[in-house]
């Protein structure tokens, strides 16, 4: 409800309504993060063809400007743009009709000065602002929560930072073989292979880096939380829940990082850990998925599962 109030024909001033991967969303981000923000009364300059920019990203792309302020940091810092489009609140994957009211899609990557809370105390919550201007006039500002870590991993469908599948869904996440090749039922992966999967919102690197630049190397960023691997015993095959043999732990991961070349993209590099006894092989229409790795952040687990050859 409140997403078609924000986007209705009344309201004069450009507002944020919504970011994220979902439409729309309660709003975390981290330092680095690319994300999609949804803001009603702006657009006048875009079309549905999506504008694209390459790194280093512009501070100005299709007219539209986006800000970040935080009282702990009084500067007001300038938000990079990677895309911008028009959509509506009817963005519907049955097609179903719907009269919708327009919103502009603006991804952008939250600056990596953002101040966050702390990994060791997440009560004490850190806030920030943001405002999208467009032609001079500015949004009513948009509170959002300031985190270490905000783990989303990435379908890659797009230019811009979207993602829309079930929000429990553990499906589609970009996991490839090291020769950049996609796990999949045909071509599954093998116990002690090195696997890499793809995301958004780990956080602030080891070593700095410019907000809207592509890293040039490999750039480490601290893992919070657990990791935790898990296999698909039979009295779970066909769903994402019930009795799984779980391998813990870091003890497989070989690198959790920025990906060279690549504006707010992360990969984690893992070993495929041995495969307990049991596990059944996926495809052949009935699993298209055996083993799956779920990842500790600041604000809740995140999972991806892939097919593991027995």
């Amino acid at each position: 409800m409140s997403l078609l109030l924000a986007g209705s024909a009344q309201s004069q001033t450009p507002a944020i309504i919504g970011g994220g991967y979902r439409d729309p969303s309660i709003l975390s981000v981290a330092p680095g993060q690319l994300l999609t923000l949804f803001v009603a009364g702006i657009g006048k300059h875009l079309s549905s063809k999506p504008l694209t920019a390459s790194a280093p990203l512009p501070l100005i792309l299709g007219g539209v400007t986006v800000t970040l302020r935080q009282s702990s940091a009084p500067t007001t810092v300038s938000v990079p743009i990677s895309a911008a489009v028009l959509t509506n609140t009817c963005q519907s994957l049955g097609n179903t009709p719907c009269t919708g009211a327009p919103l502009a899609a603006i991804t952008v990557q939250i600056p990596f000065e953002l101040a966050v809370d702390s990994p060791q105390d997440p009560s004490q919550r850190s806030e920030a602002i943001l405002n999208v201007q467009e032609d001079g006039v500015s949004s009513t500002d948009f509170l959002v929560a300031a985190v270490y870590s905000n783990i989303h991993f990435v379908t890659g469908r797009g230019p811009l930072a979207l993602d829309y599948v079930s929000q429990n869904s553990i499906h589609g996440a970009m996991v490839t073989h090291a020769d950049g090749n996609p796990v999949l039922p045909g071509l599954p992966a093998k116990p002690g292979e090195t696997l890499l999967v793809y995301g958004y919102g780990f956080g602030r690197p080891a070593n700095n880096l410019k907000t809207g630049d592509a890293p040039q190397a490999a750039n480490p960023v601290p893992l919070y939380g657990s990791v935790l691997f898990s296999s698909l015993l039979p009295a779970s095959a066909g769903t994402a829940s019930g009795n799984l043999g779980s391998l813990d732990s870091f003890q497989y991961i070989s690198y959790v990082g920025v990906t060279p070349s690549a504006v707010g993209v992360y990969q984690i590099n893992f070993v495929v850990p041995p495969i307990p006894a049991g596990t059944p092989s996926c495809g052949n229409g009935i699993n298209d998925w055996n083993f799956m790795v779920t990842v500790g952040s600041s604000v809740g687990p995140q999972s991806f599962a892939f097919c593991v050859e027995p």
